[in-house]
């Protein structure tokens, strides 16, 4: 299909995301959220090749996480976050080279974080709070921050951001309470 936008987030949408929906070739951005859609994700989403948003929040949606979605490479933002997903993150998910967010809080997810996702240039925010995700916390914060260390000690290992301290020094404005003054 010529469909590049699917947008039904906050609307009435029920039923279950069927495996046809891979067949929408031109799909960039489908929104999803807060929506009644329950069942699985299908593997089809994997052929969604010029996918670059997939908001699924707050949906009913369920099942484990499908590593076909390590196929969509154009893939910018993954938002999972308060479904009934879980299981382990694909390793295969390491491939998604532009991926800037992923949001898995508050679902079933469990296991380790891949460290296939720590070497993302482009990842900028995991929020994997309320999970039973491990292996989060100072491997992690130190590929990231390149900020004073003492900053980078007080962040939330489940709710990371990237950070450039440079970024602080011209704004102002920082996590952990960091200011001009440190810089």
């Amino acid at each position: 299909g010529n469909l590049e936008e699917l947008r039904l987030g906050t609307t009435r949408t029920s039923g279950t995301l069927p495996p046809e929906i891979g067949s929408l070739s031109r799909l960039t951005d489908l929104d999803l959220a807060s929506t009644a859609l329950t069942g699985t994700l299908p593997a089809s989403l994997g052929d969604l090749r010029r996918l670059q948003t997939l908001e699924l929040e707050n949906s009913r949606v369920a099942g484990t996480l499908p590593r076909e979605l390590s196929k969509c490479l154009m893939l910018r933002e993954l938002n999972l976050g308060h479904t009934h997903v879980g299981g382990p993150i694909p390793h295969e998910w390491g491939s998604l080279f532009y991926l800037r967010d992923l949001v898995l809080a508050g679902t079933r997810v469990s296991g380790t974080l891949p460290d296939a996702l720590h070497a993302l240039d482009e990842l900028e925010t995991i929020d994997l709070s309320d999970t039973d995700v491990t292996n989060v916390g100072a491997e992690l914060r130190a590929a990231w921050c390149a900020s004073p260390p003492e900053a980078c000690s007080l962040m939330d290992p489940l709710e990371l951001r990237r950070y450039d301290c440079a970024d602080v020094c011209e704004s102002g404005e920082g996590p952990c309470d960091l200011t001009l003054d440190t810089c």
